[in-house]
């Protein structure tokens, strides 16, 4: 039996959700109200829980988006 998915919204939660997904071969598919990419970050930063998350699933994926990321300091 094929178990599909529908995730709605392209987000970064929509995606993590998608690629956790399509790792346990779960048929997924992402609807989104915009019609392509948003040239504009909504976005300043990662929170460390989140890190931790993707550190959880992909060890390689966090490496990476902390090397091209960039370091806020504390306010």
């Amino acid at each position: 039996m094929s178990v599909q998915v529908l995730i709605s919204g392209a987000g970064p939660v929509g995606l993590f959700q998608a690629l956790l997904l399509a790792r346990l071969k779960v048929p997924v598919r992402i609807i989104d109200r915009a019609n392509g990419i948003c040239p504009l970050s909504r976005s300043t930063g990662v929170h460390p829980r989140t890190l931790e998350i993707i550190d959880m699933v992909d060890h390689e994926l966090l490496t990476k988006l902390v090397d091209q990321g960039n370091i806020t300091p504390a306010v």
